[in-house]
């Protein structure tokens, strides 16, 4: 038996550390720092778990403070774009708060007690999610007209309450878990096993009605919302306004529209390989594949974020507008007015202004869902073979 537990601290706990220190192993924000945590965890003997745990809070070393303060945004978002990348920042890097929190070998870093802000990642997600069962594809994440939510479990959420006692996070859990506390938080090692469900219970009592209902304009990720209803019954639009590069799309003041579960103007989300080749870059990457305009037939620049002016929501009318000429040299007004109006129980129609002041060429771009287009008052002319880049392309 020692020498099995001797071999599994030498061949895997010591070797993985070294690796990560050394830099072989890394990956995505957090998750080489919780790589190390677990085997630093695991191993239990100082001077190396001490060693290992304060590596992940140094500078030249995993870095958390810089990550947590000025890597994660006041929305809870990790600093990439797509949703599936972005969250992960906050999910990793919350099983390490969750190990340091219960290991009692070490107090010397804390990240509940030393970084309140990281609070907001529990519940990023879920606030990212549209009509409560769908976050928007963008960049690389999903696939053309997917819906489902990301880093948005009941089991996720539920943790923030355990640790930090906010009932927000514990409400977001209950309707996360489709309005119930059955099981949240439920942990065979405690003394009282259900106490976690039970307490959100009784917060969801108090409370009347739905808290997340209808939209929210998210100004650090960059994502914005009008939604009626809740589910797939429900309809809104959203409007993407956040970074556009770190596995996002040159897709600056995207939209897409809600509509009793659908994607009524898909972005392509995730469907091919998230490298260098031609497909990716003349198209799946590219503005003209995304519902916005491009000026002067060039893709937008990379840039981290754009100015919302107006967000409002009221019983049957809401707008986003959003100003975002850094993404075009030259241009002075690159400014979107999205407004739904609901006309109806689960219905309602998008108004969309695009005031674009610079370039000399401006193309507005909108893709559909599948099925036969028709057209009211449009001359059309038919392209025969190729794609909008010319017959030949």
């Amino acid at each position: 038996r020692e020498q099995l537990v001797q071999n599994i601290d030498d061949g895997i706990l010591r070797e993985g550390a070294k690796a990560v220190i050394e830099g072989a192993a890394r990956g995505n924000q957090g998750m080489h720092q919780r790589a190390i945590a677990a085997c630093a965890m695991a191993l239990d003997q100082n001077p190396e778990t001490e060693q290992w745990l304060d590596w992940m809070f140094t500078p030249e070393g995993g870095g958390l403070p810089g990550v947590i303060v000025g890597g994660i945004d006041r929305d809870g978002v990790g600093a990439e774009a797509a949703p599936g990348y972005a969250l992960s920042w906050g999910v990793n890097i919350g099983s390490v708060a969750d190990w340091l929190a219960d290991y009692p070998g070490y107090e010397k870093h804390s990240i509940y007690r030393d970084y309140p802000q990281f609070k907001a990642t529990f519940t990023a997600g879920w606030n990212i999610g549209i009509l409560g069962y769908s976050s928007p594809n963008v960049g690389d994440t999903g696939s053309t007209g997917s819906t489902g939510l990301v880093a948005a479990s009941p089991e996720s959420i539920i943790r923030g309450y355990r640790y930090l006692g906010d009932p927000m996070i514990a409400l977001a859990a209950y309707h996360a878990n489709s309005q119930s506390a059955e099981g949240l938080g439920r942990d065979i090692f405690d003394a009282d096993p259900d106490r976690i469900g039970r307490e959100t219970a009784a917060l969801a009592e108090r409370v009347t009605g739905n808290p997340f209902e209808g939209g929210h304009n998210m100004a650090g990720y960059g994502l914005a919302s009008v939604e009626y209803g809740w589910g797939k019954g429900g309809t809104g639009m959203w409007m993407y306004y956040g970074r556009n590069g770190g596995h996002g799309h040159l897709d600056r003041l995207n939209i897409d529209v809600y509509y009793r579960g659908l994607c009524m103007m898909p972005d392509l989300g995730y469907p091919e390989y998230a490298t260098s080749w031609p497909q990716r870059n003349y198209f799946t990457n590219n503005t003209i594949s995304h519902n916005t305009v491009i000026v002067d037939q060039l893709p937008q620049a990379v840039n981290w974020v754009g100015h919302p002016e107006l967000f409002c929501q009221f019983a049957n009318f809401g707008a986003v507008r959003v100003d975002s000429r850094e993404v075009y040299a030259g241009v002075q007004r690159y400014q979107r007015t999205a407004a739904f109006v609901r006309v109806g129980e689960g219905q309602g129609y998008v108004v969309d202004f695009f005031r674009i002041k610079g370039g000399k060429d401006h193309l507005y771009v909108l893709h559909g869902p599948p099925g036969e287009v028709t057209t009211e008052g449009l001359e059309l002319t038919a392209q025969e073979g190729g794609s909008y880049a010319g017959a030949d392309v």
